[in-house]
């Protein structure tokens, strides 16, 4: 599916931004579809950051956004968050989705954060990605035109393949 995007994205310039995420999210979703214990590779990576927005969230300086972004996990979940957020045009769908996220990050992710007390990378990396999720629910619940439930919306065309809709600028 990767390969086609890139195909799509060399044959239509520009159609598809951000290509390159879309291994990020190929290896989060292999990861979990195998049952891979993610919360043990949270030690420094060696990825190249590349997400800039995250340079815009208020209290991820630049060595915490250096050092988070270059475990592969933190990237590749980011990366993941970045792209829906991105392409997905319903806004009521993003909106719960975010929602959802940001439920989990607040409720079960921390239900029992004393077995965490002594590790400093979980509860980094947790810190990290709360500030993301929490940026970007912002921007989604923030956008929205006075009046209107509706939020932003992005011209998007719609390719389907393989039962699989992937929204590309």
């Amino acid at each position: 599916m990767v390969k086609l995007c890139e195909y799509y994205t060399e044959r239509y310039s520009g159609c598809l931004k951000d290509s390159e995420l879309l291994y990020s999210i190929r290896d989060l979703r292999n990861a979990t579809a195998h049952s891979n214990c993610l919360i043990n590779k949270l030690q420094k990576g060696t990825n190249k950051p590349s997400i800039k927005f995250v340079s815009n969230i208020d209290g991820i300086g630049a060595s915490m956004r250096k050092s988070k972004l270059s475990n592969k996990f933190l990237y590749d979940f980011v990366s993941l968050l970045y792209v829906y957020n991105l392409f997905i045009n319903v806004d009521v769908v993003k909106e719960k989705r975010f929602k959802q996220i940001q439920e989990f990050i607040d409720g079960r992710a921390v239900k029992n954060k004393e077995y965490f007390d002594k590790n400093e990378s979980i509860k980094t990396a947790y810190t990290f990605v709360k500030k993301v999720i929490d940026y970007i629910y912002g921007q989604v619940i923030h956008c929205r035109p006075p009046g209107h439930s509706a939020g932003c919306t992005v011209s998007n065309q719609c390719i389907r393949l393989a039962g699989t809709m992937l929204l590309v600028r």
